[in-house]
């Protein structure tokens, strides 16, 4: 599956790459109209059938016959239709997408998880945490829950909402996301996770695409075929959590004292059969008391 994105992630951006050398490096109105569609998978052809608004293929076959049906209503439906902000569709700046941020609030993200899924008729949501190894000091993860909204064909659509704001080697922020990982597995949810060695600071405060994670270099070990890593380890292995924590052995306890407070108000249960792992995690801090 993660194979599957990657590829598709690589022929967006052979798509988009066209696309701006087609079209110049300036971006207007149209342009990023045209983009916000191919970007999640929808063909210029294609942008009437999915969505509507009385556009018919004349319209969408240039530029200039595109221009003028977009009116205010369709620039905005659009942005709803893909959860991105209404500021870049109209080229008043570079931010793609609005930012969920959950930083010392792991409580809110469950208040608008439960939401997302409530507001979702019968399509399902997906989820997936990426991190960068990064050395830079800067946000480094995101947490980007994918919702369908519809097909083509055989080809899923979905619009991407993004929460971040966390640097996951800070002990305060490996416990919040080691929570919102849980709260997100207490649902029917199916995580993913994508380790990269590349800067995820834009993708970060929203200036890219979600697709373009998948052009980023991944980071795999020697033995993660066998292995591979997955967020629900920061729940379960004591050390797997604390890898890469800052700070020393100072960060270390600390990021575990926190993950035992989340734990004792019921916010590191993913309703796994396994149960908690309360007890690993008290002794692992016990030894570095």
């Amino acid at each position: 599956m993660v194979l599957d994105e990657i590829d598709a992630g690589f022929s967006l951006w052979d798509r988009f790459k066209k696309h701006r050398a087609d079209k110049g490096s300036k971006e207007t109105v149209v342009s990023r109209f045209v983009m916000l569609f191919e970007a999640h998978g929808v063909h210029r052809n294609q942008i009437p059938r999915f969505f509507d608004h009385n556009l018919s293929l004349e319209n969408v076959a240039t530029d200039k016959s595109l221009l003028p049906t977009l009116t205010p209503d369709v620039l905005q439906a659009a942005a709803e239709l893909f959860a991105v902000r209404l500021e870049w569709l109209e080229c008043a700046d570079d931010q793609v997408y609005k930012m969920h941020h959950f930083y010392k609030d792991p409580i809110s993200y469950a208040s608008f998880l439960e939401e997302l899924i409530n507001n979702t008729d019968k399509h399902r949501i997906y989820a997936l945490l990426a991190i960068s190894l990064d050395s830079a000091w800067e946000e480094d993860a995101v947490l980007i829950l994918e919702e369908e909204i519809g097909e083509l064909g055989e080809e899923v659509i979905t619009k991407y909402h993004l929460c971040a704001g966390w640097v996951h080697k800070y002990w305060k922020c490996r416990a919040e996301l080691a929570a919102c990982v849980a709260l997100t597995l207490k649902h029917p949810i199916y995580l993913k996770s994508y380790r990269t060695i590349a800067n995820l600071s834009d993708l970060c405060k929203g200036n890219e695409f979600v697709y373009q994670l998948y052009q980023k270099p991944a980071f795999v070990e020697k033995d993660e075929v066998l292995n591979q890593w997955h967020p629900d380890h920061w729940l379960f292995n004591p050390g797997a959590f604390m890898e890469g924590v800052s700070e020393g052995e100072f960060g270390k306890k600390n990021a575990l004292a926190m993950w035992l407070d989340y734990d004792k108000k019921g916010l590191m249960e993913a309703g796994y059969a396994c149960g908690s792992a309360r007890e690993k995690f008290r002794v692992a801090f016990e030894e570095l008391a």
